[in-house]
């Protein structure tokens, strides 16, 4: 369908794109209008964006690609590179409680599936990219530290011995471990309104609706 849509509004066809409803997990079709004017730029926001079959019917002159990821230049307590999927968890938790009705434990637990989909779609595809963007921000971290530091510390305890979620607690124990490190910042004011880190602390003025 998106190969579809693509190839229409590239020939300057209106399109219905169908809305999913991130709330409610209902996918709605045929729901908002959309048609490019002359000149006009698409800008597709896509975690599989890079996925070859995603825009294999158009043309790699008619597409410049970019891959964002949150690419810490800074060391945990371990003495290794701060990991960017943690970053990513922790970001991804923030946001999806608020925007998609989807609490902080659930994030964690589902987190291995995300994973194993990203080594299988998106890893593979990264170098294929025309640009990399690092979204990471040296204080982003101690801004997580006083959102999420005590519930990983209850993860942690609470996944120890299930074998069940073994993912979880490795990923708990760790991020717990970094976190704790961090001295926390609990007033985010200096935070701009237009920040990236908007998206997931909140207080943004940028419209990430439909």
């Amino acid at each position: 369908l998106i190969n579809e849509h693509l190839l229409r509004l590239l020939g300057g066809e209106q399109v219905l794109i169908p809305y999913y409803n991130f709330k409610t997990g209902k996918r709605h079709p045929e729901q908002t209008p959309l048609q490019l004017a002359t000149g006009e730029l698409l800008l597709i926001d896509s975690l599989h964006g890079l996925f070859p079959p995603m825009t294999a019917d158009i043309g790699d002159e008619l597409k410049f690609k970019l891959y964002l990821e949150p690419l810490l230049q800074m060391k945990g307590p371990d003495g290794r590179y701060i990991r960017w999927t943690d970053i990513r968890l922790m970001r991804r938790m923030l946001r999806d409680a608020v925007h998609r009705a989807w609490n902080p434990q659930q994030t964690l637990e589902h987190w291995h599936y995300v994973r194993a989909s990203e080594m299988r779609n998106i890893i593979p595809y990264h170098n294929s990219a025309d640009f990399v963007v690092n979204s990471a921000m040296p204080y982003e971290l101690s801004l997580y530290r006083a959102r999420l530091l005590p519930q990983f510390e209850q993860w942690e305890k609470r996944y120890e011995d299930d074998p069940l979620r073994s993912d979880a607690f490795m990923r708990a124990k760790r991020i717990r471990q970094t976190l704790a490190a961090i001295a926390p910042v609990e007033d985010d004011s200096a935070v701009p309104s237009t920040s990236v880190l908007r998206e997931f602390i909140g207080g943004g003025e940028l419209n990430y609706g439909t």
